[in-house]
């Protein structure tokens, strides 16, 4: 199966990820009515009965119904569209035409991760997003798996559109929080310093007292 990966940017700095496949290719479904048949028609002739069009049509119907419902459910392309000002949106087309959607507000998203996974017959990356009020990782792509590198550049880009103002808040409560250790710091270090200031003044006036006092003496 041949998967085609592609970016697009919309106006309002709408950005759509998609990844889909286009390829002809021979499934499964269609490897097992395609053998059936010939069994069917192998069986009624080696054993010289008389080929029965009725059963015939029975199977071929029976197995075109499956054959039809397992396409009906079969995903034709999956999409990620970032949407700055509102949040994310992903849509999945199946070969029957139908579409699903599904959208997640900005407010509610927490952070995007890539992570790895094993199927029966590979090991794939996926990115997920971490949704407040969701139970598990929401993924965009759960069907059809775009390459590694494909998924960092989707990574980025949430990052960079959706989590950069978060980043930049916590580092700017950070230096202001580091400002105000710093201040205490100085506050604390100029007390001392007054404290020290004044002990030398004690000292000295204690001292100058002392000597008016031999003074007088003599």
């Amino acid at each position: 199966m041949v998967l085609t990966f592609s970016e697009k940017r919309i106006n309002d700095g709408i950005i759509k990820f998609s990844i889909y496949t286009n390829a002809k290719y021979i499934r499964l479904v269609d490897k097992i009515l395609f053998y059936t048949i010939i069994f069917f028609i192998t069986i009624t002739t080696s054993l010289r009965q008389e080929f029965s069009i009725t059963k015939f049509a029975w199977v071929l119907i029976g197995l075109l119904i499956i054959h039809l419902f397992t396409n009906f459910f079969q995903v034709r392309s999956e999409s990620l569209w970032i949407i700055p000002e509102l949040g994310i949106q992903f849509n999945k087309k199946y070969l029957s035409g139908s579409k699903t959607k599904k959208f997640y507000d900005k407010d509610r998203m927490k952070n995007v991760i890539i992570n790895e996974g094993i199927t029966r017959f590979q090991i794939i990356f996926y990115i997920g997003f971490i949704i407040e009020g969701e139970h598990k990782l929401v993924m965009p792509f759960t069907h059809l798996y775009p390459k590694l590198k494909d998924l960092k550049r989707i990574y980025n880009q949430v990052q960079d559109i959706f989590f950069s103002e978060s980043k930049s808040k916590d580092s700017g409560e950070q230096n202001l929080q580091n400002d105000d250790n710093d201040n205490d710091n100085d506050s604390d270090n100029d007390s001392d310093s007054d404290n020290d200031n004044k002990g030398d003044d004690s000292e000295n006036l204690e001292s100058q007292s002392d000597d008016d006092n031999s003074l007088k003496l003599n």
